[in-house]
C-alpha cells in the first residue's frame, strides 16, 4: 500500500477515533492527481449497494469520498435523506453537481466519465458484450426483485425453505431458485459475468451472490456461483473498497444463513 493510501486511512480512522460520526475515505493512485471537482461523493450504507460503487472507484481510481455514519445504518440513511428526501436510496452520489440513484446505472455513467471506464466492460464488437449488458442489468432487474420477494415471504411467513413461485396455484413461474440456477448455469461455463475478462457486471453480480447467501437456498444449487464470488473478491480493489465501506466487517448486518430445505 503506498503512502499516499496509508495517509488517507490513517485520516478517515483520526476521524472516527475523535467521535465524528461520518467515514470518509478518498481513491488514491492516478485519482489523487485529478480535479477536485471530479471526486465523486458516495452516500453510502454499510452492508447495501453502494459497496458497489466503492469497489468500482478503486477499481479504475476514481476519486471518491464515501460518506456514512460508521455502525450507525439508521444515521447513515439520514443523512442521504438530508440530501435526496425523495428518493432516499443507498447508493446515492453527488457527482459534478448532479444526484443520482441506481447503482448499475451509476458504474455505467461513472465509466463513461472517466479514463480507463471501458475497460470494465468488453467491446462492443465483442461477442461478450450482450452477455456483459445482460447481466448489468439482471443483477437488480430480475434477480434482486425476485429474491427480495422469497425473502419477504419468508420473514412475513416464518418459514425457512425456498417455494416454487406459482401462479394461481397451478403454474410454476420464473422465482428465487430459478435466478439461483440461471446464475449458476451460466457460471459454469464463463468464468466470469460478462463473459472472458472481470467487469462491472461482477461487481452488479457479487451482491446478488452475497444475496443469496443470506437466504435457505441449498448450496448446492450453487457451488460454481460461490467459486466465483470467492475469486472476485480477492482482487485488490475489492478489499480496499471494503476496508473503506465496511471497516467494522459486515457479519453484524447479514443474517445468517440458514438450513436448506
Amino acid at each position: 500500500m503506498s503512502n499516499d493510501r496509508d495517509r488517507e486511512f490513517s485520516r478517515r480512522t483520526a476521524l472516527g477515533a475523535l467521535g465524528f460520526g461520518t467515514a470518509a475515505a478518498l481513491a488514491a493512485g492516478s485519482a489523487m492527481a485529478a480535479k477536485t471537482k471530479d471526486k465523486v461523493t458516495i452516500y453510502h450504507v454499510e452492508g447495501r449497494r453502494s459497496q458497489r460503487v466503492i469497489w468500482l472507484c478503486e477499481e479504475l481510481g476514481i476519486p471518491y469520498e464515501a460518506l456514512f455514519k460508521r455502525g450507525d445504518i439508521l444515521g447513515s440513511i439520514n443523512q442521504i435523506k438530508a440530501i435526496n428526501p425523495a428518493m432516499a436510496l443507498a447508493p446515492t452520489i453527488v457527482f459534478r453537481g448532479k444526484t443520482m440513484v441506481e447503482s448499475g446505472a451509476i458504474l455505467e455513467y461513472l465509466m463513461s466519465q472517466f479514463p480507463g471506464g471501458d475497460k470494465l466492460a468488453p467491446r462492443k464488437s465483442s461477442p461478450d458484450y450482450a452477455d456483459y449488458l445482460m447481466w448489468m442489468h439482471f443483477a437488480e432487474g430480475s434477480a434482486a426483485c425476485r429474491i427480495g420477494a422469497e425473502a419477504t415471504r419468508i420473514m412475513n411467513g416464518g418459514e425457512k425453505v425456498i417455494k416454487p413461485t406459482m401462479m394461481g396455484g397451478v403454474f410454476r413461474i420464473m422465482g428465487a431458485q430459478e435466478v439461483v440456477d440461471y446464475a449458476e448455469n451460466y457460471i459454469k461455463v464463463n468464468p466470469y459475468f460478462g463473459g472472458q475478462t472481470f467487469s462491472s457486471a461482477d461487481i452488479m453480480m457479487e451482491f446478488v451472490a452475497t444475496y443469496i447467501k443470506s437466504m435457505p437456498f441449498d448450496p448446492a444449487t450453487y457451488p460454481k456461483l460461490a467459486e466465483w464470488q470467492a475469486k472476485v473478491q480477492q482482487r485488490p480493489a475489492y478489499l480496499r473498497a471494503m476496508k473503506v465501506g465496511a471497516p467494522d466487517g459486515l457479519d453484524k448486518y447479514r443474517p445468517k444463513p440458514k438450513p436448506a430445505a
